[in-house]
Order: C-alpha cells, then sequence, then structure tokens
C-alpha cells in the first residue's frame, strides 16, 4: 500500500517522468500527490483542493496538463452530511425515486503541472453531456465518457481555449 486514507479513489494518472501518481479523490472534492521518485518520495500533498465537483477519472496529455472530469457538481445537502456518516448511510438507503434529482451539469477541467486549472469547461441545462467520468486528449480533440450517456462526447481543443461550453462544443458519438 503505497497510500492510505483516501475517501473514494477514483482515478489515477502517473505525473512527467513518472516523479509521482496524481489520485482523485471523490469523497474529498480533490486530487492528492503521491511522490515516486526524487526526494519527496514516500510523501503525499494536495495537487488541487476544494473543487466545485466530484472528481473522477484523471488523464495526462504526456506533456503539460492534466484532464480532470467532475462526475457531479456538489450537493449543499452532501456537503452537510460528510462528516455524519450514520445519517449519510440512512440517506443512501432512501428509494431512488424519493431522492433529489441531481442536476445536469458537465465539468471537465485542464490542470498544469503545479494544479492550476488553465481550462474550466462547463455546461448545465437539459440538453448538456453529463455525469462525465473520463476525459482524454488525442491529437486536437478531448474525447469524454460518462456512466449515464448513451455515447461519447468529442469536444475541440480550440474551441475549448475560448470561451464557449462544452455543449456548444462537443458531438455526440455513437
Amino acid at each position: 500500500m503505497l497510500l492510505s486514507g483516501l475517501q473514494f479513489a477514483n482515478g489515477v494518472a502517473v505525473g512527467p517522468n513518472a516523479d509521482y501518481v496524481l489520485v482523485a479523490e471523490s469523497g474529498e472534492y480533490r486530487v492528492q500527490r503521491l511522490w515516486l521518485n526524487g526526494p519527496r518520495a514516500g510523501s503525499s500533498d494536495v495537487f488541487i483542493d476544494n473543487l466545485p465537483g466530484f472528481p473522477d477519472n484523471i488523464s495526462f496529455n504526456g506533456r503539460d496538463r492534466f484532464w480532470l472530469a467532475i462526475a457531479a457538481p456538489r450537493h449543499p445537502l452532501v456537503d452537510q452530511l460528510a462528516d455524519k456518516v450514520w445519517l449519510r448511510k440512512v440517506v443512501s438507503r432512501i428509494p431512488a425515486w424519493i431522492q433529489p434529482k441531481p442536476k445536469r451539469h458537465c465539468m471537465v477541467f485542464a490542470l498544469d503541472l503545479d494544479g492550476n486549472v488553465i481550462v474550466n469547461a462547463q455546461n448545465s441545462g437539459a440538453g448538456a453531456y453529463w455525469k462525465i467520468t473520463s476525459a482524454i486528449e488525442s491529437g486536437q480533440w478531448l474525447y469524454c465518457g460518462s456512466v449515464d450517456e448513451a455515447c461519447i462526447a468529442r469536444i475541440s481543443l480550440v474551441a475549448l481555449s475560448g470561451s464557449r461550453s462544452i455543449q456548444e462544443n462537443s458531438q455526440g458519438t455513437g
């Protein structure tokens, strides 16, 4: 075991030169970094914290950025229940048809090698591609997968450098 005490470790990506591995920690709304090589080997630190949603998978483009998929935005009720384990267990047993429905909102972030957000792509609304669980860069495209959609999304990296939303830039692929 290299790193323990994680809250729903959901995705990992190895950094440049295999110096560290990033771990998306959904339950803490953050990404941790575990150093594998160099003077900090064996230690960990927070790469990015207080994310606006539940981080899922993370990927490295092999050069200068990590793509972080955010499966769903934070919900105030979930935040209030964070330290009330017994109450969370009760709520999780409520039938799905009674539970509040999540807002259709998608988020993908590009992080630089220091954990700074350099692309913040978000969209919400009835037609939003949502519950993004993976984002992988290939050529001039970002490909996104979802646990709820019956397709993948392809987003132009050139368009992401502008101010348009994911919905305006994506095209579903069956």
